[in-house]
């Protein structure tokens, strides 16, 4: 089913009732009702890797979430049992009557010489046997058994199309006299909320797709599009590639002159949709407004423009912090006000500690005393242990280096923070414990007690905690789990992250950018980690270990001053 014949039958569904305008903003819209799901694979054991469609599960993911309010998960990478596991934990779920969950899969497919359609996932054998593939028909029994009324399945892989052998197609609902497109649509919208719905999506028929797919670009330009003057998002909202020409019928006349046409490429007006010739500043593969951000090194004119070093611009603000509902070293609650700061979309990873020891022979704590923290059967200290090693206390393979750095001490993250600001002439620091906790519980507005929610039982959603339900047993590759309201992934859970003040009590008085006490005898940790419960991993618990201390439960994540 090509998506440029059939992309209004996406959105409305997604969106149901609630449209986005250009001056809305998520908190307008559904929370707890709207859903996401990727799984998106690159990198393939044994199968060409793919440049585009983490990148892509990424962007579309990004936009429902900004523009929409969705709540959404990328599974990024994921093996064949991963891909399950996922699916029968959305099946665990509730939904409101009237929710709505987008299944999302991106990667390699692969079609028998019996027209059997396959999604192929990281662990799928480069053979024929079939057996390490997704079949169509498997998907389609696992998405039809989550409890969601609602359900939108998108399939971005080759030979995708022969997923609609699995499903009865539903026919045009038909134009009646006098109706507008608006109209129709809006009548398909209403009829799918009657019923349970299930649809499908895909990125072509029985043949192979481009890499560089146009499936994920065209649901960009709409999403984008923020429902353009009929208040839905669809095909329509997609500017044809010419301008100049009567296909340009209904694009943006960005210069008020009263046509659509050559002279409105690159005007960069908030809002717009898609705009052909312009420079792709974000590498999200779609030439619009969010590309404004200029690039002069360090600068940023428009707010949540992406950068290549991934910090979130994260807007100052007042909050209460500290909690009554923990450990006596989180009182008294006390108003705190911080400046606009950059923070981490990630913890460090292992890949970037490495880039940093190679370039600069630097001697981490854990050489310099010749062991650091590991757990087996018990928790015990290991000689030789490094870095390189992950949490067991093994040589951790290269394959596993986007996991976030370990057995590092406070003094190594700031020899870090260091070396990345002489590298790029950026001031690169570790968070104050005060903007860490800030942005932990999503700024000044809608706080919440974890990092992306209040709710206990949602938590395994955004923290990689003690037990396996997260799907984790120890530390997981950054950003596996769903990002908080801010975009920030992991800061409740997966591994402690070292702030930069010594520890101290707090005070009881209004605070302004507080960087704790000059000196003392214990640097601050936040966060919790993969061997804690929920209780430890709240936004306002407190750690705090001596600046030379490595663990395999420690790690970092950067700030920047704007």
């Amino acid at each position: 089913m090509p998506l440029r014949n059939h992309l209004f039958l996406v959105l409305p569904f997604l969106l149901l009732t609630a449209h986005a305008t250009k001056e809305e903003t998520p908190s307008t819209f559904r929370p707890g009702k709207d859903f996401a799901l990727f799984f998106a694979v690159s990198n393939y054991d044994q199968w060409d890797k793919l440049q585009n469609p983490v990148k892509d599960a990424e962007a579309i993911a990004g936009d429902l979430n900004k523009y929409y309010a969705f709540d959404t998960m990328v599974v990024r990478n994921p093996t064949y049992d991963k891909i399950i596991e996922v699916l029968n934990r959305y099946t665990e779920r509730t939904y409101a009557d009237d929710g709505q969950l987008f299944v999302f899969f991106t990667g390699h497919g692969y079609l028998s010489t019996a027209k059997e359609g396959f999604f192929v996932p990281k662990d799928g054998k480069n053979d024929v046997s079939q057996r390490s593939y997704l079949a169509h028909n498997r998907v389609a029994y696992l998405i039809n058994n989550i409890p969601c009324k609602h359900i939108l399945l998108g399939i971005d892989a080759c030979y995708s199309g022969s997923f609609m052998r699995t499903i009865q197609q539903k026919g045009d609902i038909g134009k009646r006299p006098g109706e507008t497109s608006t109209a129709v649509k809006e009548r398909f919208i209403q009829d799918m909320l009657q019923y349970k719905s299930r649809l499908v999506i895909t990125s072509g028929g029985e043949e192979p797709t481009n890499d560089k797919s146009q499936f994920a670009r065209q649901i960009l330009a709409a999403l984008r599009s923020r429902g353009g003057n009929g208040g839905i998002p669809d095909a329509s909202d997609a500017c044809p590639q010419e301008y100049g020409t009567a296909n340009a019928r209904g694009c943006p006349d960005a210069d008020d002159d009263g046509v659509p046409d050559q002279s409105d490429r690159c005007k960069y007006v908030a809002g717009l949709a898609r705009w052909q010739g312009c420079p792709d500043t974000d590498g999200d593969g779609v030439p619009d407004h969010e590309d404004k951000c200029p690039s002069e090194k360090g600068e940023i004119a428009l707010e949540g423009c992406p950068r290549a070093d991934n910090m979130i611009l994260v807007r100052g603000g007042t909050f209460q912090m500290g909690s009554n509902d923990g450990e006596a070293d989180e009182k008294p609650v006390h108003s705190v006000t911080v400046s606009d700061f950059y923070l981490g979309k990630y913890e460090v990873t292992a890949a970037e500690f490495k880039a940093f020891v190679d370039a600069t022979g630097y001697q981490p704590d854990a050489d310099k005393w010749g062991n650091s923290w590991v757990y087996t059967d018990t928790c015990k200290q290991q000689r030789g242990v490094n870095w390189k090693y992950e949490t067991r206390g093994n040589l951790r393979p290269s394959s596993e280096y986007n996991h976030p750095v370990i057995h590092v001490s406070w003094n190594d993250a700031t020899a870090y923070c260091e070396w990345l600001s002489k590298k790029s002439g950026l001031k690169y620091r570790l968070p104050t414990e005060a903007e860490w906790e800030y942005a932990a519980g999503g700024g000044s507005t809608g706080r919440t007690k974890w990092s992306g929610t209040s709710n206990e039982n949602d938590l395994i959603n955004y923290a990689n905690n003690a037990g396996n339900k997260d799907g984790f047993a120890t530390t997981a590759p950054v950003g596996s789990l769903q990002a908080n309201t801010l975009g920030l992934h992991d800061m409740s859970g997966n591994v402690y992250e070292w702030c930069s003040d010594w520890k101290d009590t707090y005070p009881s008085s209004a605070q302004t950018n507080p960087v704790g006490p000059s000196s003392g005898s214990y640097r601050v940790i936040r966060g919790g980690s993969w061997v804690n419960d929920p209780q430890v991993c709240r936004v306002a618990n407190r750690g705090n270990f001596k600046p030379d201390a490595r663990f395999n439960f420690v790690g970092f994540r950067l700030a920047r001053t704007r």
